[in-house]
C-alpha cells in the first residue's frame, strides 16, 4: 500500500501555518493493518476505505474525510470524530461508547443500525438519535457490577 500525503496548512494555535502530511487512504482495504492510534488519522482522506471490525479505540479522526467509509463492527470507543465528514459511512454494529461525534458533518446520512453507544457518547446538535437505529447500552463498569450481583 502506498501512502500518498496530502499537505494541509493548519491555522491552529501552536501550529500556525505548519505543513502537515495527512495520509491519503482513499479506497484502501485497511483491515490487515494492526490498527491506528492517537492522531495518525487526523485529517486523513479515508473516502470509501474499509476499516471494518478494526480496533480503533481512542483514535483521533478529527477533520478526516470518511465519506462512504466502512467502519462496521469497528471498536471506536472514545474515538474523536471532531469536524469529520461521515456522509454515507457504514457504522452498523460499531462500538461508539464514549466516542465524540459532536462536531461530525452529515452524520444523518451515515448508517448506524445496531451501533452501540452509552451516556458518554457525544452527538451533533440536532441529530435525531431516535431514528438512527443506534442502540443504547450501559457502561461496561455498570454491566460488570450488575453481573456480580446475580
Amino acid at each position: 500500500m502506498v501512502l500518498r500525503p496530502i499537505v494541509l496548512f493548519v491555522l491552529a494555535a501552536g501550529i500556525g501555518g505548519t505543513a502537515l502530511a495527512a495520509p491519503d487512504l482513499r479506497n484502501q482495504d485497511l483491515r490487515s493493518q494492526k490498527g491506528f492510534n492517537g492522531r495518525e488519522l487526523y485529517c486523513a482522506q479515508l473516502t470509501n476505505a474499509n476499516l471494518s471490525a478494526m480496533s480503533l479505540a481512542e483514535v483521533d479522526f478529527g477533520k478526516a474525510l470518511l465519506k462512504g467509509a466502512n467502519l462496521s463492527k469497528a471498536d471506536l470507543r472514545r474515538a474523536d470524530f471532531g469536524c469529520s465528514y461521515l456522509e454515507g459511512a457504514d457504522l452498523r454494529q460499531a462500538d461508539l461508547r464514549g466516542a465524540n461525534l459532536g462536531g461530525v458533518h452529515l452524520l444523518d446520512r451515515a448508517r448506524l443500525q445496531g451501533a452501540r453507544y452509552d451516556a458518554a457518547t457525544r452527538w451533533p446538535q440536532g441529530f435525531s438519535l431516535s431514528t438512527s437505529g443506534a442502540v443504547s447500552v450501559k457502561p461496561a463498569a455498570t454491566e460488570r457490577a450488575e453481573a456480580g450481583q446475580k
